[in-house]
């Protein structure tokens, strides 16, 4: 191949771009206004592509690159810090997080090690696994991307070292075309693999590389001539403005990546491109004084900014888990003080890594051989890798706490939930759903069924129990990540229509009178707390993917579901949302019985559960039917006060909630049974009167 590049001198813009790109993701992370801050990874995949392509063209065209060499500077760039972050991680994990959490951790952290976190996010990102505030090596997805293509990228270039720089730009053209169409249908039918997955976000990648193939200036006959001054200043400026833009105009909501990334990493390039005026005349002394550079590549170039570009690396590995600590310890929104805390710690701990840790393994004064190197990491990385298989295959090593702490884990297991959950797709065409009450017969056919999501398996035995006093019998139809409601589903689960029609014709084939439908239903037309939008459900696979449009999905379908089980004759009982927790319940009780508190804690305000329920409310309350009847939990779970019932510590140590919003079984006996025992009442005297409104008792087991 021919030569394609020159020596490239130090870009100081480049480190103030990269410092750019980790301030707004800190920033969002911190919730201080950078609503779109969350674009900074894709500013570093461009950079990344960028350098790491100049860098490995330069060494081919010198005929001295070597793929051992390259992927060992890449071991050196990147490992020692990450190991350290990673062991620092686990030392707490051990210390602070509860079982469930430091399982999760355990599994993350053999995924790091492996290199696929971002596959593992990809393929277990639920809201099951809890808020993504509370998981700390959630950002190692953005790290996985980047050491997949540099293990990928280098072979590519060698299998293409013989092209000329025309056909190496159409093969980078053609590959980023073809993951950026990739983006734009994994969008659709799969958004949380097109955020995480490397496929998906290659064109990033690719677009940094495409821009060392692009000529610096321009030919003349004999002649070169360069870009304009004038035009690159303007060219600079726009992309400037339009990055900024994307800070404070994207959101958690926004579909991305696609499109919508095509904003911040266009402008990137540009930035790149266009901040270097590239002067015929200008010499090396020219450019240290930065006259070659743009106003905003001098503004880039400013001593902080390029320090914090610096030390960008290890700023974005060590912020988040600081951030994820001091929330799973003070709640998911830090006040001021903790926030000035966490910004504090950030730079201080980047600092540390960036001097002491990343900067001597880099230039080789620790492990100064390439087989110490590989030894010395090999180790580190088997020994954490023992660690998380210990914590995750040990189940959170329960046996750290003390035996009141035990106690109260010990309520919060869901086997006896999980038991009437669904085991296959076909189990209501096949009439294989688990039953509750008394046996059917001939003499006693089922009368209702329970019909929902995982909330409504978190409430099947309670269910159980009643409809046996009451001597009734029934079914449960309980499938994780599906609404209860006909024509409707997420784009992970288009199972979902299958499952919900044939759970239709289940009630049709037994002649089922009475039907209880329980869900998380703001879940499904509310953007999730990490915001992803493939939790939002759809009836239309060409409408835009917004909580505007599952709204009005969720309002016509269960209009229509409604209806059809009216014409079948079947009395609908809807559940509201039991309340969602904005701190880990689980974690507010063990904290209370290690500081033996004389207050049981509660949980969140009244006022911020209504809130959030009030679109969902809105659409429940909108039906007007006689077969139609709303069940309200919101006041067994508040008993008068302004804060939710969560559990109890002292004589009995007793968890009301698995997570965030699951409740337990001792939540759903203690505060539900009530609520639920005046559906049994009319479903065993069918001739009385409907009447829900009676005064909640709370009964603490």
């Amino acid at each position: 191949m021919s030569k394609v590049t020159s020596k490239r001198h130090y870009r100081h813009d480049i480190d103030g771009l990269r410092a750019v790109a980790v301030l707004s993701v800190l920033l969002f992370h911190l919730d201080l206004g950078f609503s779109g801050g969350y674009v900074g990874v894709d500013v570093f995949f461009v950079i990344s592509g960028y350098l790491i392509t100049g860098l490995i063209l330069k060494a081919q065209s010198e005929d001295r690159f070597s793929l051992k060499q390259f992927w060992v500077r890449r071991i050196r760039r990147l490992v020692p810090a990450v190991t350290a972050m990673l062991l620092v991680v686990l030392v707490l994990g051990f210390t602070y997080l509860l079982p469930a959490d430091l399982d999760q951790l355990g599994g993350t952290a053999i995924a790091q090690i492996l290199l696929v976190s971002n596959i593992y996010f990809a393929n277990s990102f639920d809201y099951f696994a809890g808020p993504a505030e509370l998981r700390p090596l959630l950002h190692t997805w953005s790290l996985a991307v980047e050491e997949q293509f540099y293990l990928l990228f280098p072979l590519l270039l060698l299998l293409c070292r013989r092209f000329t720089k025309r056909k190496l730009a159409i093969t980078f053209g053609l590959l980023a075309i073809a993951s950026f169409v990739l983006s734009m249908w994994c969008l659709d039918n799969y958004p949380t693999a097109a955020f995480f997955i490397l496929p998906t976000r290659a064109w990033e990648l690719l677009l940094g590389a495409l821009l060392v193939l692009v000529p610096v200036g321009v030919h003349s006959g004999n002649q070169k001539t360069t870009r304009y001054p004038f035009s690159n200043e303007l060219i600079s400026a726009l992309a400037a403005f339009a990055l900024v833009i994307t800070f404070f105009w994207y959101d958690p909501s926004t579909p991305f990546p696609g499109p919508t990334a095509l904003l911040p990493c266009l402008a990137t390039a540009l930035l790149i491109y266009f901040n270097i005026r590239q002067p015929n005349h200008a010499t090396a002394a020219t450019r240290e004084l930065g006259v070659d550079r743009t106003a905003i590549g001098n503004l880039l170039s400013l001593q902080p900014l390029t320090y914090i570009g610096r030390i960008s690396y290890s700023l974005y590995l060590w912020h988040w888990p600081i951030i994820v600590f001091m929330k799973y310890e003070n709640g998911l929104r830090l006040s001021s003080p903790l926030t000035g805390i966490a910004i504090g710690a950030s730079f201080l701990a980047a600092a540390v890594s960036y001097h002491w840790i990343e900067t001597p393994f880099r230039l080789g004064r620790i492990l100064k051989t390439q087989r110490r190197l590989i030894l010395g990491t090999s180790l580190a990385s088997f020994l954490l890798l023992i660690t998380s298989i210990i914590y995750s295959e040990k189940g959170g090593l329960a046996n750290r706490w003390h035996n009141d702490v035990q106690l109260l884990l010990n309520t919060t297991d869901y086997h006896i939930s999980k038991q009437y959950s669904a085991r296959f797709l076909a189990a209501a065409e096949t009439d294989s759903l688990p039953s509750l009450g008394v046996t059917p017969s001939d003499a006693q056919p089922a009368s209702f069924l329970l019909w929902g999501d995982s909330h409504a398996a978190s409430i099947a035995e309670t269910c159980n129990r009643l409809a046996r006093e009451y001597g009734v019998s029934g079914y449960v139809a309980a499938k994780a990540n599906t609404i209860p409601i006909l024509n409707v589903y997420r784009p992970r689960h288009r199972e979902s229509i299958v499952w919900n029609n044939d759970v239709l014709d289940f009630v049709r084939r037994h002649q089922i009178k009475y039907v209880l439908l329980v869900s998380r239903w703001a879940g499904n037309i509310e953007v999730h707390t990490s915001g992803l939008t493939s939790f939002l459900i759809t009836d239309d696979p060409r409408s835009p993917r917004t909580p505007a449009t599952a709204q009005q999905a969720f309002q016509r379908n269960l209009r229509t579901s409604i209806a059809k089980l009216k014409q079948l004759g079947v009395q609908v009982w809807v559940m509201q949302q039991v309340p969602l927790q904005t701190h880990d319940p689980i974690h507010k009780l063990v904290a209370g019985i290690k500081i033996q508190a004389t207050e049981i804690p509660r949980g969140v305000a009244l006022s911020e559960h209504r809130e959030r329920q009030k679109n969902v409310n809105r659409i429940l309350s909108s039906i007007h039917s006689g077969n139609y009847h709303l069940l309200d939990p919101t006041d067994y779970f508040y008993d008068g006060s302004e804060n939710a019932n969560i559990g109890s510590i002292g004589e009995l140590n007793v968890s009301y909630y698995r997570d965030l919003n699951h409740i337990t079984f001792a939540g759903s006996e203690s505060i539900l049974r009530p609520l639920l025992d005046t559906m049994f009442q009319a479903i065993s005297s069918p001739n009385s009167p409907v009447n829900i409104a009676i005064e909640p008792t709370i009964d603490v087991r």
